[in-house]
């Protein structure tokens, strides 16, 4: 399924203007820079946010970000680890993953 214009948007403004979009790490990760690695999912849909949080886990930055909209910010607080940090698209609210 095509990227949508808003998820696009989303990945660039995520990696600011020295970051990169989709780099390659045992799948994509959205958008990278030099200390953050970051995954934006707009579905609640527990299977592609477990799949997201796993790719974040695979990437060797120390800065480990999921962007979901605000209503489904706790459904992936639920399944990410604690190194995970969980914000919503406008980046205004923050959380930890629960996961241990």
């Amino acid at each position: 399924m095509p990227e949508s214009k808003a998820h696009k948007r989303h990945k660039k403004k995520s990696a600011g203007k020295k970051g990169k979009t989709e780099v390659a790490i045992n799948g994509r990760i959205d958008a990278m820079t030099e200390t953050k690695a970051i995954e934006i999912e707009r579905s609640g849909d527990k299977k592609r946010l477990q799949h997201n949080i796993k790719k974040l886990l695979k990437s060797k930055k120390p800065h480990k970000i999921l962007r979901v909209p605000d209503h489904h910010i706790k459904i992936a607080q639920e399944l990410a680890p604690l190194s995970i940090t969980i914000t919503n698209l406008s980046k205004t609210k923050h959380r930890k993953g629960k996961k241990k």
